[in-house]
């Protein structure tokens, strides 16, 4: 269900330098989560990208498991020779499709694009390719009726597969859902979503293609890449996992996403969805004494099936309730005044400016 494009979409983001060793530990991060491919970077652009396919090819042939290795290029025989030649068990061909992309960019026309494409996939065949994916790029704002057109021009062809680009992460995920479903209607290869994340909607984007009827959805550690990335990797794998028993390894997670962000010399944000640090720390009164009464009534999942773990500190925000629990949590011997102590601990870690730490609870219910 998951191509991961850290290593390709990934590498894109801007300031973003990984050098050979920060792309091999990356890539085994990657290949630990269990994703179904790897596409493990662009032809002709980075010199280290065939040594990773190699090592993905030898990693994931070993298992068995039938995960792939992909390469991207563009829409040029020369890159398509390139990418073959890399051994990849899957070469991923992106082109055009809008008209603004088409004769801005391209300075083609709509019969240049596809005879291009028709062209390109009779050489990937005559060259042996054995499974070629067509990236429809800019589909988001293409005339549906010649993107389709495209579309089944690549099945006749022999591509294996249709990737459907949101390449300024425009669509909602009805509009994705809806696109999808019309595509699915036409085909009969399988299909794949590169959903942008410019407004925010990549993860459900992409979640609502897979329901939709594409079998394959792009992803990346932490949603990196262009602008404001794609569908993030870790959102993706724990969603599914979770709520659609998707047998991704969860406990990978946090590992890719901690390498990829000291590679980008980087912390994984505290609050990050599944793999923040911070997810299952409490403070505030209500959530905190509702979790010492029962973790999950405010968890969507317990925080040691991505490897977290719970916290619930006093500060500015706790109750008496919440103060309460932590005493006897640490063993301390509650006040007479446990409201006058409350009020003691909230102006404390006001003060301070965070919550308070065992040891300061400690103190501040011995002193009064």
């Amino acid at each position: 269900m998951l191509i991961d494009s850290t290593l390709r979409e990934g590498d894109q983001r801007f300031g973003a330098y990984f050098d050979a060793a920060a792309k091999h530990a990356i890539l085994t991060r990657i290949a630990a989560v269990g994703v179904e491919e790897i596409e493990a970077g662009c032809a002709g652009r980075c010199p280290d990208t065939p040594g990773l396919v190699a090592r993905a090819r030898a990693m994931l042939d070993a298992e068995g498991q039938g995960r792939a290795v992909s390469v991207w290029c563009a829409a040029r025989e020369k890159d398509l020779e390139t990418a073959l030649a890399m051994r990849p068990h899957r070469v991923c061909l992106g082109l055009p499709v809008s008209d603004a992309h088409i004769e801005k960019r391209l300075r083609a026309t709509r019969r240049d694009i596809l005879e291009r494409l028709a062209a390109l996939l009779r050489h990937g065949r005559a060259l042996g390719a054995q499974y070629i994916s067509v990236g429809l790029e800019d589909v988001s704002r293409a005339d549906p009726g010649f993107a389709l057109e495209a579309a089944r021009l690549a099945e006749s062809e022999g591509a294996a597969r249709v990737r459907l680009s949101d390449t300024v992460g425009i669509l909602s995920p009805g509009e994705t859902a809806d696109l999808v479903g019309g595509f699915a209607n036409a085909l009969s290869i399988p299909l794949a979503v590169h959903c942008h994340d410019d407004f925010g909607m990549a993860v459900a984007n992409a979640q609502a293609a897979l329901e939709a009827g594409a079998a394959f959805a792009d992803c990346t550690a932490l949603g990196l890449g262009e602008r404001a990335g794609i569908a993030a990797t870790e959102r993706l794998a724990a969603w599914l996992a979770l709520r659609r028993g998707a047998a991704y390894d969860l406990a990978a997670l946090r590992p890719l996403c901690e390498t990829v962000a000291t590679a980008l010399g980087q912390a994984v944000p505290g609050h990050a969805p599944v793999v923040g640090e911070r997810l299952f720390w409490v403070e505030s009164g209500l959530h905190a004494d509702a979790q010492y009464k029962c973790s999950s009534l405010y968890e969507p999942f317990r925080p040691e099936a991505v490897g977290l773990a719970r916290r619930i500190a006093v500060g500015r925000k706790s109750g008496a309730a919440a103060v309460r629990a932590k005493l006897a949590e640490l063993g301390v011997a509650r006040p007479r005044d446990v409201d006058r102590l409350t009020e003691a601990l909230r102006a404390a870690a006001g003060q301070r400016g965070r919550a308070l730490l065992d040891a300061e609870v400690r103190r501040l219910a011995a002193e009064g």
